[in-house]
């Protein structure tokens, strides 16, 4: 069984369980290399999709799922709409809420409703405009277009250059307002330095800062050096016991494809819904139990040989020529875990995506143990 029919078949059951048989044509699947919805092209319901290159420029009457290295929506989407990419540009107007993980996002169009993104680089343009709250967590965050309710969010950099009805709380190392920055509300952040205030910038309500406390700043070290150690024990006691089964998961991973990005994506976000309509059915609950304590599984073992995959893929690009796995490919992997783990918003992604290549390969290794 392919990962898309995996997928369609657990789509199946979920809507079998939950919804009339009618309804199983509003919700649509496309996955690929490279998947685009043409500007004359309508899908009336949810549109689910995963590929490196994505173009939508068509319609979408329901929600947006999509997955992508490059993803760029320039055509309408009626409902929720959720964007995992490397990079993500929202061209295009979203009539409820949008989130977004990515390494660079835009956007350039209305959003009725509240906009969450995570990111390295979040630009708000002034042709856009978000009707609800604006969250975003990021190195660096431009907000040029209005937002009709609060803004929240832990940045780096954020500068505020528009207009906005409720009021600014957020953590950042710099805030700045700009010119045609209009609070309706008061500001609050948390800040090691002052905010930067344009002479025309105007605040409703009153600016409240605290001082960042460095204070016990050892206290997230000895946090994150205890897990780490955990991981480290963890993956080497599976490289001792199951060397080649390891060396099969890293090898899966890594592999020039999309299919454990996609299987990783479903398994991750699918299989604890699935598995939970299962369990509130009298029939399906024994299913439903193993399948959860399966899913459960599968996360803790991605966790571990997912440090295994990120050694793997530091080696691959310090060497052109591929090596072996080894103890100190092993060790590479615990420090740039632990590297990551140290950088704001940006490395926390990037784990994340290891994560989830890692628990697609895992799955992918299960369905398909004899395909290279």
């Amino acid at each position: 069984m392919n990962t898309r029919n995996l997928f369609t078949f657990t789509a199946l059951i979920a809507l079998f369980t939950i919804i009339p048989v009618p309804a199983l044509a509003e919700t649509v699947v496309r996955t690929g290399e490279s998947v685009s919805v043409e500007k004359d092209q309508r899908i009336d319901g949810d549109f689910y999709t995963a590929a490196s290159i994505l173009n939508i420029s068509g319609e979408i009457n329901g929600d947006l799922t999509a997955l992508g290295g490059k993803t760029t929506l320039n055509g309408k989407v009626a409902s929720d709409t959720l964007m995992i990419g490397g990079n993500v540009d929202v061209h295009g107007a979203v009539g409820d809420d949008l989130r977004i993980v990515a390494g660079e996002a835009i956007i350039a169009e209305p959003v009725a409703g509240d906009v969450f993104v995570i990111g390295g680089t979040v630009k708000v343009l002034s042709t856009a405009s978000i009707g609800g709250d604006l969250l975003v967590y990021g190195g660096t965050a431009e907000v040029s277009g209005p937002v009709g309710g609060d803004v929240h969010g832990n940045v780096g950099s954020l500068r505020i250059d528009a207009p906005v009805a409720g009021s600014v709380d957020v953590t950042a190392d710099t805030l700045t307002l700009g010119d045609r920055a209009d609070i309706t509300g008061s500001v609050r952040y948390i800040s090691a330095t002052e905010l930067t205030r344009s002479q025309n910038a105007r605040v409703g309500g009153e600016i409240t800062r605290s001082d960042e406390t460095v204070k016990g700043s050892a206290a997230p070290v000895k946090s994150i050096l205890l897990p780490i150690l955990m991981v480290l024990f963890s993956i080497l006691v599976w490289y001792l016991i199951a060397r080649r089964l390891l060396e099969r998961t890293v090898t899966r991973a890594l592999t020039r494809s999309v299919r454990p990005v996609i299987t990783g994506f479903f398994t991750l976000f699918g299989a604890p819904v699935v598995a939970g309509i299962l369990i509130v059915t009298v029939l399906g609950s024994f299913v439903g139990v193993t399948m959860f304590v399966a899913y459960v599984l599968a996360l803790l073992l991605a966790m571990v040989s997912g440090v295994a995959v990120f050694g793997q893929l530091v080696m691959m690009h310090l060497s052109k020529k591929p090596k072996t796995l080894t103890p100190i490919t092993l060790g590479v992997g615990v420090i740039a875990t632990g590297f990551c783990l140290f950088i704001p918003f940006v490395g926390p992604f990037i784990l994340l995506t290891v994560f989830m290549i890692t628990l697609g390969a895992i799955i992918d290794l299960l369905l398909h143990p004899h395909t290279s």
